[in-house]
């Protein structure tokens, strides 16, 4: 369901956080078309996922209220690794029914609007280009996005007080499929799976 086109340069939803660990709320999201707005690609159009999230906690601190938007890309650029990381953490779709789809070639049928409201754990990762500048910033639309219950980001502080009362929704799957840890940053302890995960699909 494409709600329209987006600017690259109109993108006004963020606060530009600094590049850390959070736990977020989804405040929106939608597919939709992306018009890059780049020199070298300028007017080039990409379909994504255009999410909207507020920082409930996490580090570095001081970072809480502060928005976060993003596109994630359905195809090229990282060929959705992005985007199937984010399905996962909010429980939109299992890593099993992703490889079947990657396997079989066929799309999955996502509702990304059932995000909004859901919580996750999210990395923004420091734009090096930006830092050599002096400017902190992030590396737009190149998150990983984890349930706030996975056990690779038990260290990251949540704000309990945002938490519901089961700490990620259940994924849409059928019976006996459950949606096993996604991929582990190298930073952080590699939580126990059966080998289904996230790693595999993404080549991380």
């Amino acid at each position: 369901m494409k709600a329209g086109k987006y600017n690259a340069d109109n993108f006004e939803g963020s606060d530009n956080p600094l590049p850390g660990w959070y736990h977020v709320v989804v405040q929106d999201c939608e597919e939709t078309i992306l018009v890059s707005g780049q020199e070298k690609t300028k007017g080039e159009e990409y379909p994504v996922v255009k999410v909207d999230v507020e920082i409930l906690a996490g580090k570095p601190a001081e970072q809480e209220g502060k928005k976060d938007d993003e596109a994630l890309f359905l195809e090229g650029k990282d060929e959705g690794k992005a985007v199937g990381m984010f399905a996962v953490a909010v429980g939109l779709v299992t890593v099993k029914q992703l490889k079947a789809a990657q396997q079989s070639g066929e799309d999955i049928d996502i509702d990304w609007s059932e995000a909004i409201g859901r919580q996750l754990c999210m990395e923004l990762i420091p734009d090096k280009k930006q830092a050599d500048k002096g400017y902190p910033g992030c590396v737009r639309c190149n998150c990983r996005y984890y349930a706030v219950d996975d056990p690779a980001v038990k260290d990251i502080p949540k704000n309990l007080s945002e938490l519901p009362p089961t700490a990620s929704p259940p994924p849409t799957a059928p019976a006996g499929d459950t949606a096993p840890p996604p991929a582990t940053p190298e930073t952080l302890p590699a939580p126990a799976n059966d080998g289904d995960d996230l790693a595999d699909l993404c080549g991380d």
